[in-house]
């Protein structure tokens, strides 16, 4: 379990993926920056939730999250995913849904229009 202050780094797009995350307490934000520097908003995540599947598909995650307050997060390494996968129907229904389809989750959102997830947080 690691504590994160807010707006503190969980991991950095593009880095290498190693481990996925469980929210204990707190929230989180996933974020992608594209080419030209603009974020987009991919998610948010509370108490309960995983993040930092997507790193699955092609060893890296593919977008950066934040605290976005002081947060509790669970870091689970991938020699733990085989046997949440057997306990947790997400984990497998998402292992199960890259292996099927083996393209990156990443160009799903460059689709959305500009500014679509931005204006439903407001």
């Amino acid at each position: 379990m690691v504590t994160y202050n807010a707006k503190s780094a969980v991991f950095m797009q593009q880095a290498p993926f190693t481990s996925f995350f469980v929210v204990k307490s707190g929230s989180v934000k996933s974020i992608h920056v594209n080419e030209r520097g603009d974020e987009r908003i991919l998610g948010f995540y509370f108490p309960g939730e995983l993040f930092g599947l997507d790193g699955l598909t092609n060893g890296t995650y593919g977008c950066t999250a934040l605290a976005l307050e002081r947060s509790m997060i669970c870091r689970l390494n991938m020699d733990r995913l085989e046997e949440l996968g057997a306990k947790l129907p997400q984990v497998q229904h998402y292992r199960l849904s890259r292996r099927a389809s083996r393209r990156k989750i990443l160009p799903h959102y460059r689709r959305l229009p500009s500014g679509f997830l931005k204006s439903r947080v407001r």
